[in-house]
């Protein structure tokens, strides 16, 4: 079974790296640190955004942890951040996606029941 490979940008350039996982908008790597070079350490991965190539966070944990995060965020991504310039700064939905990367908050979609619950009580 060959690797999927994915294109990732970073300050030193545009580079291709295999991925453990990848999904419609989010895949999971090993960060690449200085030119073109992979990360080694230990729990620590990156989740990259596939329409522009940019890091979307970094994520400590098991490996299977940082699958199920982009698995339970990849439709949300998706449709709510698409193409070469998605607009994170604006997201509404961006510090839930920073909780839940720094395990601040369970891994969980943001399009939930729970979650929707929660929002809404939150804000009533």
């Amino acid at each position: 079974m060959s690797k999927q490979m994915i294109t990732v940008q970073t300050n030193h350039g545009t580079f291709k790296v295999p991925a453990k996982y990848v999904g419609e908008a989010l895949a999971v790597h090993r960060p690449v640190v200085g030119f073109n070079k992979l990360s080694t350490k230990p729990r620590r991965w990156a989740i990259t955004h596939l329409g522009s190539g940019l890091v979307a966070g970094w994520f400590d944990g098991p490996m299977r942890d940082a699958i199920q995060l982009a698995k339970c965020w990849d439709l949300t991504f998706r449709d709510e951040l698409p193409g070469p310039d998605p607009n994170a700064k604006e997201w509404v939905r961006k510090d839930k996606w920073k909780r839940q990367l720094n395990g601040d908050e369970p891994i969980a979609s943001p399009d939930s029941f729970e979650a929707v619950l929660a929002d809404y009580e939150a804000n009533s």
